[in-house]
Formats: C-alpha cells, sequence, structure tokens
C-alpha cells in the first residue's frame, strides 16, 4: 500500500517514510497533519503506544486522520457473499469492522493529548466488474 500511494501521489507536500506506529522516526512536532489509511487497525494491541507517538510527531492542535474504506453488505446480496468468502480467512486480524481500533480513543496517551474524537461516515459508490472485486479481495 505505501508504495501504491508514493507512486500515484505527486505532490511535494506530501511524504511517505518508513517507521511503525509507535516509532515514526520523525521529530517532534513535525506534522501538520497525519492521515492514516486503511492502516490503523494494524496498531493493535498497542495504542497507548501508538497516540503518544502520534502526538508526539503532531504541531500543537494539529489533527490526525483515520480512514477506512469497508464495502456495505447490506447493499447487495453479492458483496455480502463476497464479503462472507474473504471474511472467513482473516484468521483473527484485527480488521477494522471489529472495531478493535476504538481502544485507541480510552488510552492515557489519547486521553491526555487529544480532544474527543470527530466521527464522520459517508457513502461513495465504486462500479466495478467481476475483475475488479477480485482484485480488491486478493
Amino acid at each position: 500500500m505505501r508504495n501504491t500511494f508514493r507512486d500515484k501521489t505527486k505532490d511535494g507536500r506530501v511524504s511517505v517514510r518508513e517507521g511503525t506506529f509507535a516509532d515514526t522516526g520523525e521529530e517532534s512536532g513535525w506534522a501538520d497533519a497525519l492521515f492514516i489509511a486503511q492502516a490503523f487497525h494494524w496498531a493493535h494491541p498497542n495504542y497507548d503506544a501508538t497516540m503518544k507517538e502520534i502526538a508526539r510527531v503532531l504541531k500543537p492542535e494539529a489533527s490526525a486522520f483515520l480512514v477506512w474504506n469497508l464495502e456495505d453488505r447490506d447493499r447487495a446480496a453479492w458483496v455480502a457473499s463476497i464479503r462472507d468468502l474473504y471474511e472467513a480467512y482473516e484468521n483473527k486480524t484485527p480488521q477494522f469492522r471489529l472495531n478493535l481500533w476504538e481502544a485507541a480513543f480510552i488510552t492515557p496517551s489519547y486521553l491526555s493529548n487529544f480532544h474527543p474524537p470527530e466521527r464522520f461516515s459517508t457513502e461513495w459508490i465504486v462500479d466495478t466488474s467481476v475483475e475488479g472485486v477480485r482484485d480488491r479481495v486478493m
């Protein structure tokens, strides 16, 4: 995912760096904003260390944004069927839909460094083909 984002994002204001949730390797107070897309659930179960590091690299009053996409199983029966197929192979990984990531918002590091979380959801419909569905699942 990191390589694809880097290859497709041609904006000098955006950087992709090596690091982990708990050790980004960045300077303190470096970031105007922090976006974590389709990945925050992988911080499990180290949410306190993760929130401490996010707070450290953000400038004062800067924001962190956590973004996920999830197919709407209620939209069509075939979507539910596809999700049932691939979710059976998740092997207890901390997927977004399990909401384990919400524990981050009650950690000492979150509570002492951030305002209460704001949530926003939107619907985005993507036309696709059988090949597009296969590529997304694989």
